[in-house]
């Protein structure tokens, strides 16, 4: 519900030939709350969502959502004079929730972030920081690199990362090939301190060991849980679970390369 990365959002505005009120689905509320709840998440979700299209309603399906004030907002943003979705599946969701919204009201108007260009030598100077950081923590330089940048939420489907992985693992095993999963996703917004990331590295080896402590570091406890315990039965792929933001040693402890 922002208009963070919407490109298209100026043009959209200055095509009509007077004032509009539009509303920004940056996600559809009700649908991330079931993913969230619902046995199976997002792969049960989605498809009872296409299995319902044109039929029957998210209610009707799921049960009055009334209790959630959010959904219950959303549901009226059908009258304002355009709906923008930031995504294919946001827009899905939303006819799911209001099935008589007329569908030429919602326009898809992708996110989008501004990056500067990456050239080629400099992918692989980056890649070869990421392999001394493996070899480091695993002994190994990894073949795959996996990556996963995220909040630390259910509906991001970190679940079902660790599920693939254990796949994979037989997959390379039997190719003779070593990999690396990176979960970076802190719920921490100012991060660790220098200190405690030294602190936590010497003592216990964090951050391929992690320990429960107080706040919103036990959010990811299950997380890290299911790491650890994919990495004492996989073979050929190790992962690693990072809860801070950025990539220095400061930030990250002393294993990080240098530059």
């Amino acid at each position: 519900m922002s208009t963070w990365g919407c490109p298209q959002y100026c043009q959209c505005l200055a095509a009509g030939k007077k004032d509009t009120t539009v509303f920004v689905a940056h996600e559809v509320t009700t649908a991330r709350s079931l993913v969230e709840s619902s046995p199976g998440h997002d792969i049960s979700f989605y498809n009872i969502l296409q299995a319902n299209k044109g039929q029957k309603g998210l209610e009707e399906v799921f049960g009055s959502q009334k209790h959630n004030y959010r959904s219950e907002f959303i549901k009226r943003a059908v009258y304002c004079g355009k709906i923008f979705a930031v995504g294919d599946h946001v827009k899905d969701e939303y006819m799911f929730l209001v099935p008589q919204a007329p569908s030429e009201k919602i326009e898809v108007v992708y996110n989008g972030v501004s990056a500067r260009t990456i050239d080629m030598a400099q992918k692989q100077r980056s890649r070869s920081h990421i392999e001394m950081y493996a070899d480091a923590l695993f002994n190994f330089v990894p073949d795959a690199i996996f990556t996963h940048v995220t909040r630390l939420v259910s509906s991001k489907g970190i679940w079902r990362d660790i599920a693939l992985l254990y796949h994979l693992d037989k997959i390379f095993d039997a190719s003779n090939l070593k990999g690396m999963y990176i979960l970076l996703s802190t719920l921490i917004a100012t991060g660790r301190s220098p200190g405690d990331i030294m602190r936590m590295e010497s003592d216990y080896g964090w951050p391929v060991l992690h320990r429960t402590a107080a706040g919103p570091y036990r959010c990811g406890k299950r997380y890290y849980e299911y790491l650890q315990v994919f990495n004492s039965r996989s073979k050929a792929i190790k992962g690693v679970f990072i809860n801070q933001f950025g990539f220095t040693r400061d930030v990250c402890g002393m294993r990080v390369p240098e530059g």
